[in-house]
């Protein structure tokens, strides 16, 4: 039967995200899932100015966990692959397997050895390796690197745990870490070292670069020898082989040993690998479209077969999503939760905010919007917002600023008379804060071009993750860029872009390409959000003012600054 088919050539995927491990079996066949998702909650611990902390044992753990009941549940699939993506957070690991290290200031128990991706303790590092680092470098993260990268971190940690400690220890990316544990194989995957590791790739070579470790002073000598041993001496592109599920593993997992485990990707990554290469029949690919992976969150995706440098914009990357390709990579840091923050400032919000969720606190407003726009007689909801401004960057900048102390704004605000005018209020800064989210993609999307020289790069936006799921969102973006706005079909495009990883490295496909065309699918054009011409006027407009309050920002700032050395 199909079923038996599907069920005789089932593969992983794994996601690690900020505050859970999930997993789904699929077939390899057609990409579908053939059983519910697994999910199982991950701590974190927050403290001080921006520290933020995991344990590496409670994700394996979780990990566990969420494949034995993906597979339990699935109906005996027979599986042929296993692929794990998970957020960009820095592993430190003793010389010996399962020997843990501390990377608390606040607590030294080893469990807490993982710095999680949005910690923001090394802003002081972060700056001195932009000032120091070669520029050849620093021109494939956009100019400058982010206090989110690793490299920055383990510049902190050498100062404050101390020489000893480092040079006791080996660092992994999440995603390597777990490769390793499911697997055994210390292979680092060109996705996550080329991306925030300051790790040199290309067509012509691969290696760490000893001048720019010299320079930033993460090591007094013998550079590309103790970055080999301190940061990985073996690479691959995402879906190659790692090495076979070890017997340690497969006894965690309950599945037999020896199945293909593939070199994994960042988690906003294998989003972009869940969706971008679907054959769609529109006759595009994934050089036309952009990937936008918007959950807490933000990441802007987008290849091309040959480098292209844009300031404000990471990359070009070499293999680190579709290999063969060079990926540029942007992003907002706070997407999602910026929106969920100011929709909890209402009245009704704040009666409600412990038992709604954001998607139903979200659904009311949008229909709020809509009685709104009625009654004051406008053609759209989007006219409501012509005197309220947003700079979104409330948690700092990553495109095109690279700037984690730059500071939201919110302008032309009124005094709300009553409840019922304050939650209008709050709707339309809601609404306005999704159009700002919608014209810094369409800053990006321009800078991109213009350092292609290409005014028809990018043809087309998928949309994956939480938001994918709300239409005003998409259609803010379709309205802002002019483009036609898609999403995956089945709204799973992180695990499935994992397990598409899993499927090329059992070989079932030569490649992630061609695995991409066959398991990832996108919704129908009839479902597609198209821009609505009658709006281009008005967002043109307010595109205009949004770069204008950009730029102001950063010169008031400065002014401020300034005036406080009294």
């Amino acid at each position: 039967s199909t079923q038996s088919v599907l069920l005789k050539n089932a593969v992983i995927g794994v996601d690690v995200g900020s505050g859970s491990a999930r997993a789904g079996v699929f077939s390899s066949e057609d990409g579908s899932l053939l059983g519910p998702v697994a999910k199982s909650p991950i701590q974190s611990w927050e403290y001080g100015d921006g520290f933020a902390e995991q344990s590496s044992e409670d994700i394996w753990q979780s990990v566990c966990t969420v494949v034995k009941e993906a597979v339990m549940s699935a109906g005996s699939p027979e599986i042929r692959g296993l692929g794990i993506d998970a957020t960009c957070s820095l592993v430190a690991v003793g010389k010996e397997y399962f020997d843990k290290r501390s990377v608390s200031l606040e607590n030294n128990s080893d469990d807490r050895d993982v710095v999680l991706w949005m910690d923001h303790r090394a802003s002081v590092e972060a700056a001195h390796i932009n000032r120091v680092g070669q520029a050849d470098v620093l021109s494939t993260v956009g100019g400058a690197v982010s206090l989110e990268m690793e490299m920055p971190k383990l510049l902190w940690l050498r100062k404050h745990k101390g020489d000893e400690w480092f040079d006791s220890c080996k660092f992994f990316d999440l995603t390597d870490y777990l490769t390793w544990r499911a697997s055994g194989s210390e292979k680092r995957s060109l996705c996550t070292l080329v991306c925030k590791w300051c790790f040199e790739a290309s067509k012509s070579q691969m290696r760490w670069r000893g001048d720019f470790l010299k320079a930033i002073g993460i090591f007094d000598n013998d550079m590309e020898n103790n970055a080999q041993r301190a940061f990985g001496s073996e690479f691959g592109a995402p879906g190659s082989l790692a090495a076979g599920l070890s017997s340690t593993a497969a006894a965690e997992f309950d599945l037999k040993p020896g199945i293909p485990v593939a070199i994994g990707a960042i988690d906003a990554h294998a989003g972009g690998i869940g969706c971008v290469g679907a054959d769609a029949g529109d006759g595009l690919n994934y050089i036309d479209r952009l990937a936008l992976v918007a959950g807490t969150s933000a990441c802007h995706m987008v290849t091309s077969a040959e480098p292209c440098f844009t300031p404000g914009v990471w990359g070009p990357y070499y293999n680190a999503m579709v290999p063969g390709t060079y990926l540029n990579e942007a992003g907002q840091s706070s997407a999602g939760q910026l929106l969920d923050a100011l929709a909890k400032r209402g009245v009704l919000c704040k009666e409600n905010v412990s038992t709604e969720t954001s998607f139903a606190r979200a659904e009311r407003l949008r229909s709020r919007l809509t009685q709104l726009a009625v009654s004051k007689g406008l053609a759209d909801p989007a006219l409501l917002t012509a005197n309220i401004h947003v700079d979104p960057d409330f948690r700092g900048n990553r495109s095109p600023w690279a700037d984690p102390q730059r500071r939201g704004s919110l302008i032309g605000l009124g005094l709300p008379l009553g409840d019922d005018s304050e939650e209008d209020h709050t709707a339309v800064i809601w609404l306005a804060a999704c159009q700002a989210l919608a014209y810094q993609t369409r800053g990006i999307i321009e800078n991109l071009r213009v350092a292609k020289h290409n005014d028809s790069w990018i043809r087309q936006i998928v949309v994956s993750g939480g938001l994918a799921n709300d239409p005003l969102y998409l259609s803010a973006h379709a309205d802002v860029t002019g483009l036609e706005v898609t999403r995956a079909r089945d709204g799973e495009a992180v695990l499935l872009g994992a397990a598409v990883l899993a499927a090329s490295a059992a070989q079932i496909y030569p490649d992630v390409p061609a695995a991409m065309r066959a398991m990832t699918h996108l919704l129908s054009a009839q479902e597609s959000v198209f821009p609505d011409p009658r709006l281009k006027t008005y967002h043109d407009a307010k595109f205009t003012i949004f770069n204008e309050l950009q730029s102001k920002v950063g010169i008031w700032r400065k002014s401020m600054n300034d005036a406080l050395q009294i």
